[in-house]
């Protein structure tokens, strides 16, 4: 029968609360080797096992049993003392100091953690959802790996995340190159990121009726006197409409009277999944076209439902009005039903996460935390009646 949690009070300096078999011996700092522990008879025991009885643990440590009435302390392990009971670990999202304390035995970003979660932006301490492996929001910085931008590949990495798991890349239009002025008339060499992590180059383009600025080199797309314009007058700050693919900031600037995702296009183009700002092979845009398959919507169209999580939409690369969603072979969360069967979540195919579907753990594995292991390294990790031996559960 559960009694209470206990709270180690170590009187020694040299103690441990994890013994198992003594038969090393400390060296004359109170060492062990990796995975032991010295205690106050200076041998060494194993981690992960616990004395039976209030009496045994008091004649180990020397130590006074305090009560306590919350979770452990970081770092602590917790303890339920009761003939023949098994060691209490740290639940998921508890406070941590290493992954012996946790059910899990994983302790990741402070806390404990259903997976290694060791991924660039994913975290186990997301607010709201301590001790499941999240995917950290879009534009966050980064964890584990970093996600470092490199000059070198100036279209790839940003430094941040892109919400989905991933390192996001360079938003579309981020210059990765220097363009030249041809004769004042021409913007040659233009070099883009188109979105998806790659350098593009532009094709040539006339600046008509404006001039090549050279100072950056680049299309004007105002004026304030006729010098500025290629062969026409500059009137009210305007040399005349321009052509579709160029850089606009307003429909008055170009000829089609559409500006859209910052160039002048050849249609409205407001499909949830259409993009004005696209480069086809002849490396030009302004063409209404519609986005590859996984790309998400761009500019102020808006964002396909269940942004950020496992059930989130993207574009299919076919319809130009509407996202794909994941469906319900795509798992989304999980927890434990018991200590033997596992209950997942699955994505719904509307960008929610609604569905589920249970099983059994297999081969006397546990399910801790939130999941069925799938090999042990103790016995906490196997059901009843079972024990762990070479990373398999075994009955007993």
């Amino acid at each position: 029968m559960r009694l209470r949690f206990v709270h180690l009070i170590l009187l020694a300096s040299c103690v441990a609360i994890h013994p198992q078999d003594g038969s090393l011996a400390c060296d004359d700092q109170c060492r062990c080797p990796s995975d032991f522990y010295c205690a106050e008879n200076a041998r060494c025991y194993l981690s992960g096992h616990y004395p039976d009885s209030v009496s045994d643990l008091s004649q180990l440590v020397g130590a006074d049993l305090a009560e306590i009435d919350s979770t452990p302390d970081e770092g602590d392990a917790a303890i339920e003392i009761a003939d023949g009971s098994e060691p209490i670990y740290l639940a998921l999202g508890d406070v941590c100091g290493s992954g012996d304390a946790c059910d899990t035995g994983l302790c990741v970003d402070g806390v404990c953690c259903e997976s290694a979660c060791d991924g660039p932006c994913v975290a186990c301490d997301v607010a709201g959802q301590l001790g499941t492996c999240s995917l950290l929001p879009r534009a966050s910085a980064s964890r584990h790996g970093a996600c470092t931008v490199n000059p070198l590949t100036p279209c790839q990495n940003d430094g941040t995340c892109d919400g989905r798991g991933a390192c996001a890349v360079a938003a579309a239009q981020t210059s990765c190159g220097t363009p030249t002025c041809v004769v004042n008339q021409t913007l040659a060499n233009k070099k883009i990121c188109d979105g998806f992590g790659a350098c593009k180059t532009l094709a040539s383009t006339s600046c008509a009726p404006y001039i090549c600025q050279t100072s950056p080199p680049a299309c004007a797309k105002s004026c304030t006197n006729n010098l500025q314009c290629s062969a026409a007058i500059c009137s009210l700050t305007s040399c005349g409409k321009i052509a579709n693919g160029r850089l606009c900031s307003a429909p008055a600037q170009c000829s089609s009277g559409f500006c859209v995702d910052g160039v002048c296009c050849s249609s409205q183009c407001q499909g949830q999944c259409q993009a004005c700002n696209l480069i086809d092979s002849s490396g030009k845009q302004g063409t209404c076209t519609t986005l590859p398959k996984g790309a998400l919507p761009r500019g102020n169209r808006p964002a396909c439902t269940g942004e950020g999580t496992a059930c989130e939409g993207s574009c299919g690369g076919v319809a130009a009005g509407a996202c794909s969603y994941p469906d319900g072979n795509t798992t989304c969360g999980a927890s434990c039903s018991s200590r033997s069967n596992e209950t997942d979540q699955v994505c719904n195919g509307a960008g929610g996460c609604t569905g589920q579907t249970s099983f059994n753990c297999a081969g006397q594995f546990a399910c801790v935390g939130n999941h069925c292991k799938t090999s042990c390294s103790r016995d906490a990790d196997c059901q009843s009646g079972a024990g762990c031996l070479s990373g398999i559960c075994q009955t007993f």
